[in-house]
């Protein structure tokens, strides 16, 4: 019995601050946004941005819906063209992590 009741209590110690991390988000809507266009240009232009773009889909269920649906708008404006010849941001956007 003292067994399982450390064993929780463990769990529930290494969980908390866990919990805290996945509930917040780890970029500010700006950074998100930015990091979105920079991956979203590298892709146009052939890089590959799987793991990139895994990682903001992550992060986008922390954001507000007005910021993704800002982000989308930023992907939706490069994917039609528009982003052809911008720039091309540096090896990591602005608060990307990976």
């Amino acid at each position: 019995m003292r067994f399982a009741l450390a064993a929780t209590s463990l769990a529930a110690a290494a969980a908390i601050p866990f919990g805290v991390v996945v509930a917040g988000p780890n970029m500010t809507g700006e950074q998100f946004v930015g990091a979105v266009r920079c991956v979203a240009y590298q892709g146009v232009h052939g890089a590959e941005v799987g793991a990139a773009k895994s990682e903001l889909n992550w992060e986008a269920h922390r954001q507000s819906p007005e910021t993704v649906a800002e982000a989308l708008d930023v992907v939706r404006e490069i994917d039609d063209g528009a982003g052809r010849d911008g720039m091309i941001c540096g090896s990591k956007p602005s608060g990307y992590e990976a």
